[in-house]
């Protein structure tokens, strides 16, 4: 995969953050085979962009920021590679990096503005003070409720 300069998607969502530990507290069979195969990869120059499955049962768009941090505790990866994952990498793999996917004259204006450093903690990015999509400014109190919308 890495020799062809694929990019993997493995999908990982909130879900697998439920199954990190299992009923004992320890590492599920699950975590340890999936956080193996993903390690792996990543050490062998595999390249990700995160992406969740959102939209089908049992997967919510909002859920988003779980998911980011479960595929952080799978792959073995660092805060900024799960960003570059989700952002710019994702952009390159599906061909639209001209028009999104950085901060960039020119490119789609999207961005989270956050109280604090998502390099250090992912969690921050579930309740950003402002988002930007594409140019437009939208504020905590300007954004509907994700449990609301769902309903």
């Amino acid at each position: 995969m890495a020799r062809r300069e694929l990019w993997i998607s493995p999908t990982v969502n909130a879900g697998w953050g439920r199954r990190i530990l299992n009923e004992h507290g320890e590492p599920s069979e699950f975590f340890k085979r999936m956080s193996t195969s993903l390690q792996m990869q990543r050490d062998h120059g595999v390249r990700f962009i995160a992406s969740t499955d959102a939209g089908i049962p049992g997967v919510a768009h909002h859920d988003l920021v779980d998911g980011l941090l479960a595929f952080e505790r799978f792959a073995g990866l660092r805060p900024v590679d799960v960003l570059r994952a989700a952002t710019s990498e994702a952009a390159t793999a599906l061909g639209i990096s001209e028009r999104t996917g950085r901060i960039a004259a020119g490119l789609s204006a999207d961005f989270l503005i956050l109280e604090s450093d998502p390099l250090v903690d992912l969690s921050v990015l579930r309740d950003p003070e402002v988002v930007v999509f594409r140019g437009e400014w939208l504020s905590r109190g300007d954004r509907l409720d994700p449990a609301a919308a769902a309903n």
